[in-house]
């Protein structure tokens, strides 16, 4: 029961669900007494484990958290199963290194903290990742394909052109312009560190932004060039700027896909 409701308490917080925690308490009683009957009745192993592990643990993710689309019970189904199975796995894992059975609070909450230490950082992870965008640029004849980081904290305009500057990989912009045909200009700036900078952009044909089945064209767009080594080996190719998201106006729209 401590691990089921343990298992749907962190479906509840990390996942943003707001259900009552009341409600997960008896759904966790509730699950643990059917399996618990599962196992004084059905002696035959195979079947009493596929029944605990997609039956019972199904029928507790629909009843604490009911159905509201696939993909959202798939991530609570998906959860609660590996964290059950994450929970069961560290006590036992715990019990191997010397932690007797008497000691089930303990190795309880030792598991739930390495558990709530992995799912911070997976879900960390996954809101960077979100944060990334599939971006095109267009430039005299050449396209390339990159992957944009949306930066809160790149305001960096362009005093010149009076639009918002994204910062793309050096190594990517060698493939995009000419030094001897493209027109470079210089435009300060500041940074952590760095009070009067200098940084070297260009103005591009069109830049677009993909946002799921839309595109957001940017025409014309600013692109600054980073300084050597700044974006190497990231997992991404440019730092878009913290405006360019929600520009609606001007020069930027959005174009639905076909």
């Amino acid at each position: 029961m401590c691990m089921d409701y343990i298992a749907l308490a962190g479906v509840n917080c990390f996942l943003k669900r707001r259900k009552k925690l009341l409600v997960l308490v008896f759904v966790s009683f509730l699950g643990s007494f059917i399996s618990l009957l599962l196992q004084i009745s059905i002696k035959n192993a195979g079947v009493r484990t596929i029944l605990l592990h997609f039956v019972v643990n199904t029928g507790m993710t629909w009843l604490a958290f009911g159905w509201s689309g696939k993909k959202a019970f798939l991530e609570n189904w998906c959860f609660v199963y590996l964290t059950i199975l994450f929970l069961g796995g560290m006590m036992e894992w715990e019990e191997t290194i010397g932690f007797s059975t008497s000691f089930f609070w303990i190795k309880a909450i030792l598991a739930a903290i390495l558990l709530s230490v992995v799912t911070v950082y997976f879900m960390q992870k996954k809101n960077f990742m979100e944060q990334i965008y599939p971006v095109e640029i267009l430039h005299r004849g050449k396209q390339i394909t990159i992957r944009g980081y949306w930066d809160s904290g790149n305001l960096l305009v362009d005093p010149y052109m009076k639009e918002p500057v994204n910062i793309l990989q050096r190594e990517k912009a060698e493939k995009l312009f000419d030094s001897q045909t493209d027109y470079m200009r210089l435009i300060p700036y500041v940074s952590l560190g760095n009070a009067d900078g200098l940084l070297e952009v260009y103005s591009v044909d069109a830049m677009y932004i993909w946002q799921g089945k839309k595109k957001l064209e940017l025409k014309p767009a600013v692109v600054g060039i980073a300084k050597e080594g700044l974006l190497k080996d990231r997992e991404y190719d440019m730092i878009l700027q913290a405006t360019v998201l929600e520009r609606e106006n001007g020069n930027a729209h959005e174009i639905n896909s076909t």
